[in-house]
């Protein structure tokens, strides 16, 4: 009768460290595969989009890890595919965009024409159009230094103040309306985007696309009126960019543009801490505040258009 117990309580014993072990070697969350081939699914879609003869590579696996701390967070992991493609638009100029199966194409599409627009005004109106040596850091392919460019459609509103809470909660609404009525057009063969021949004349007076740039003058090692020289050179260059971009847009344009002296850790020649630019459809405007004040101009000039 002992050496049964004692057997039980061993058999006992192995069988609970076994469940432990288990549960130890079982991750806390679930794995979500996406096995579509988008490349070969949504080829003629991805045909209009980029051209005939864009190229894509072959797939490749990427595997973001589930995450469970026993402290109430959880997230599952993801295993999808993504594929890299190149392109041409009709000026010559090369793009590059990432498709991924785990995203719908309509949306990828959004992204797609944040990148290319990003891509096209970094290449003629920051690394073709300046001199180098007047700009830090001016960004290589897909790296951004001190100087660089990004853009955005839609509405930019993204903060308030004061008792400005409920209009821009009306502000946000519309703004997630227009986005959400975009996607839903981009699910129609009409309406996908044709990024291999964007109309970069008109492209303003098709969505609203703000284009941002941040310049730091490379001038940490000058002063006195070399520096002073040197920076008002910077700023009748930038004014002649503001002026080519106004010039193919056919005025349409809207930009905001900040300068600094090596990136915001010196003053500028006349004491300024930078210089900023905002251009709302083709015109300079001067907003109270500097900081987000342009946004929320953007947003009721195209009240009624897009919103």
């Amino acid at each position: 009768m002992k050496k049964k117990k004692i057997l039980f309580l061993l058999f006992l014993f192995l069988f609970l460290t076994a469940a432990a072990l288990m549960q130890e070697s079982t991750p806390p969350y679930d794995t979500v595969y996406y096995t579509d081939d988008y490349a070969e699914i949504y080829k003629e879609q991805l045909q209009t989009i980029f051209g005939e003869d864009y190229q894509i590579s072959g797939k490749e696996t990427v595997r973001i890890m589930g995450e469970d701390c026993g402290c109430g967070y959880h997230s599952d992991g993801y295993e999808y595919y993504t594929w890299n493609i190149s392109y041409q638009d009709e000026n010559g100029y090369v793009f590059t965009q990432t498709l991924d199966n785990m995203t719908s194409l309509e949306l990828q599409q959004l992204s797609w024409l944040d990148h290319h627009l990003c891509q096209y005004y970094r290449q003629k109106y920051l690394n073709d159009f300046f001199e180098e040596g007047i700009f830090e850091d001016l960004p290589t392919d897909e790296d951004s230094g001190k100087s660089y460019c990004y853009v955005t459609v839609g509405n930019p509103v993204g903060s308030y103040s004061g008792d400005q809470k409920e209009e821009f909660k009306r502000i946000q609404a519309a703004g997630k309306k227009y986005k959400e009525q975009l996607i839903q057009r981009l699910q129609e063969e009409a309406h996908l985007f044709r990024l291999s021949k964007t109309d970069y004349e008109n492209i303003f007076s098709r969505f609203p696309i703000t284009v941002r740039f941040h310049l730091s003058i490379d001038d940490e090692t000058l002063s006195g009126s070399e520096k002073a020289d040197f920076e008002k050179r910077a700023r009748e260059m930038t004014l002649e960019m503001i002026e080519a971009l106004k010039q193919e847009t056919g005025g349409a344009c809207n930009l905001r543009v900040q300068m600094c002296s090596a990136n915001g850790h010196c003053n500028l020649y006349d004491g300024s801490r930078d210089w900023r630019y905002f251009i709302l459809r083709g015109e300079q405007i001067y907003p109270e505040d500097s900081f987000d004040g342009f946004d929320w101009e953007f947003f009721y000039a195209f009240e009624g258009i897009y919103w």
